[in-house]
């Protein structure tokens, strides 16, 4: 059951489901998705690892990150 109270639990720019990618690179992963998807990373959203490589990063697209 949903109540009108539900859609204020999706923060702004989210949908329910959301993909999540894992990649070994997540910088080859964003240079792919930019121009096949017309996507841009979200500014902030990277979190590297103690190594230095992208831990986590939030791509956004047709309305979707």
């Amino acid at each position: 059951m949903t109540t009108a109270d539900d859609s204020s639990r999706v923060p702004d720019g989210y949908t329910r489901v959301d993909p999540w990618v894992i990649s070994a690179s997540s910088d080859a992963e964003i240079a792919f998705m930019t121009p096949v998807f017309v996507a841009r990373e979200c500014l902030g959203s990277r979190v590297y690892n103690t190594d230095g490589s992208i831990g986590h990063v939030e791509v956004e697209f047709d309305g979707s990150v």
